[in-house]
């Protein structure tokens, strides 16, 4: 249950970003891919704005 909250949260928050002022930072926001894998390419179809930084650490696991 905590972990779809974690889902919830991240997507609820990059909606939430639209109305802010300034850059928001989202960590682990690719935890969204496991329940709706198109939802940022949704989001940008709707208007939203994201960029994806993908982080060094990732990249060497």
């Amino acid at each position: 249950m905590i972990h779809i909250r974690i889902i919830e949260l991240a997507m609820a928050s990059s909606i939430a970003a639209t109305f802010a002022e300034g850059p928001i930072i989202i960590n682990n926001s690719d935890c969204v891919e496991k329940s709706y894998k198109n939802f940022f390419k949704d989001f940008k179809s709707l208007g939203g704005i994201s960029n994806v930084l993908i982080v060094l650490a990732k990249i060497l696991k």
